[in-house]
């Protein structure tokens, strides 16, 4: 991990493929608060790199999204939140493009619980809502229980306490059923 923030599209070979490499920048990323914004810096960079057409419809995750989401994550944690915002922005306007439907909804519900956060309920509700309809309307069971914990959230903050804590309730029972143990302290 000490020399990975060194690597770049030229050492390809030792780590595999291009895509190996944007992938172990942004595991790196995750890694430590301290540590993560310049691997998530650098897998945006590589990304960026590499997005011309290099995605498929089913492609799980676009790293290019994925580490602005990090990146994001780590600007507000530090103290930077219109970098944060800005950073969130980016992913927005980079899934515009994307035919993964799954991208889209990993986004949303990532911007959901960012702007509950951050406490700007109503993009966290807009977002919210976005998540929980693209993933039902998709089939996407896991993504449909955790949008209705955001759901469930943006309610209680708005003057509807009761029927927010039963939404959450009625999330995180789905989180269960499914086997998934995210965002337990609700």
């Amino acid at each position: 991990i000490e020399d990975l923030p060194g690597l770049d599209l030229g050492d390809v070979g030792a780590v595999g493929s291009p895509h190996d490499l944007v992938d172990l920048h942004q595991k790196a990323g995750a890694i430590a608060l301290r540590q993560r914004l310049p691997h998530l810096d650098h897998g945006i960079a590589l990304a960026d790199r590499l997005q011309s057409g290099t995605l498929t419809l089913n492609a799980l995750f676009d790293f290019a999204v994925v580490c602005r989401i990090g990146a994001a994550v780590a600007l507000q944690q530090q103290g930077y939140p219109n970098q944060a915002r800005q950073r969130g922005e980016e992913a927005i306007a980079l899934t515009q493009g994307i035919a993964s439907p799954y991208n889209r909804c990993n986004l949303f519900l990532f911007l959901a619980h960012f702007y509950l956060f951050r406490r700007e309920y109503h993009q966290a509700n807009q977002y919210a809502n976005e998540a929980l309809n693209l993933a039902n309307k998709l089939g996407f069971l896991l993504y449909t229980a955790l949008g209705t914990l955001g759901r469930g959230a943006t309610l209680t903050t708005q003057e509807q306490m009761e029927e927010g804590v039963l939404v959450i309730q009625e999330g995180l029972i789905a989180c269960s059923t499914l086997g998934a143990q995210f965002l337990q302290p609700w």
